[in-house]
């Protein structure tokens, strides 16, 4: 199954991997929506889940580094931001690569 994802999901995927790159660290896609790369499978998701290597200590860096480009952190779920292009983006830290 090919793998569909909304331009502005795309664009938000490249902003996320060029802060990463700014920190030396992996970002993997994982959940629902790497399923769909690998499996014929038609799964639904309204968010893109991804894991970064870095520790607690880096991943607040990097969250600061996505807030000052206009992304937020959602108040009642601590891993959920908003892109500015509106995109739900599920994002944990997995320690270092």
């Amino acid at each position: 199954m090919k793998l569909l994802l909304a331009p502005e999901q795309v664009l938000d995927l490249g902003e996320l991997q060029d802060v990463a790159r700014e920190f030396g660290a992996a970002l993997v896609i994982i959940g629902a929506t790497a399923l769909t790369c690998f499996l014929d499978i038609a799964r639904n998701t309204n968010d893109i889940d991804l894991v970064v290597a870095l520790d607690l200590e880096a991943f607040q860096d990097f969250a600061r580094r996505l807030a000052s480009r206009g992304w937020s952190l959602e108040p009642k779920v601590e891993h959920r931001w908003r892109s500015p292009r509106g995109s739900r983006i599920d994002l944990l830290p997995a320690g270092p690569s």
